[in-house]
């Protein structure tokens, strides 16, 4: 963590994490009315009144922010944000097992999604398991229709079939 902050500071940095737990819980509620009102533009403002005077101040517990997602996770277990959040810090924090995870519940989730078969798949490459890679590449190609690509996605298909 970074240098102790003074008090004013330090203060409006206890307001930021209780304005974005809020946040975060009234948008794993579904109440989107109450995430676009005032109390967002507030937490804002506050943030970057503190990343004024300490541009190198903030939290880098990245296990405990997973800890907090897995938590989300269990009031809310198919949300698709939380999920993604997740399996970026898992990417990050070389959880691999935890990212092959995690992007194997947002397939099941989201199979129509061309993003979470590859994230699916670079997960198991990353996580030292080629050939599985590779098998689902092969199993998402199976689900491709014969007129697919469409024209306006031939250029990503085909990094995809390069990769």
């Amino acid at each position: 963590m970074g240098a102790s902050l003074p008090p004013k500071e330090a203060n409006l940095f206890k307001l930021i994490v209780v304005h974005v737990l809020l946040l975060k819980l009234l948008y794993i509620l579904s109440l989107q009315k109450s995430y676009e009102t005032k109390q967002y533009k507030k937490g804002l403002k506050a943030a970057d009144a503190i990343l004024k005077k300490f541009p190198d101040h903030g939290d880098r517990e990245y296990r405990e922010a997973i800890k907090c997602y897995r938590n989300a996770l269990r009031i809310d277990p198919d949300n698709i944000e939380i999920l993604r959040d997740l399996s970026l810090l898992q990417a990050q924090m070389r959880d691999l097992t935890g990212f092959v995870d995690t992007r194997q519940q947002l397939l099941h989730l989201k199979p129509n999604h061309c993003m979470n078969w590859i994230g699916f798949a670079v997960a198991h490459h990353l996580n030292s398991n080629g050939a599985k890679a590779v098998e689902i590449l092969e199993a998402f190609e199976g689900t491709l229709e014969d007129d697919y690509p469409p024209d306006n996605e031939r250029c990503e298909h085909g990094e995809m079939l390069l990769y």
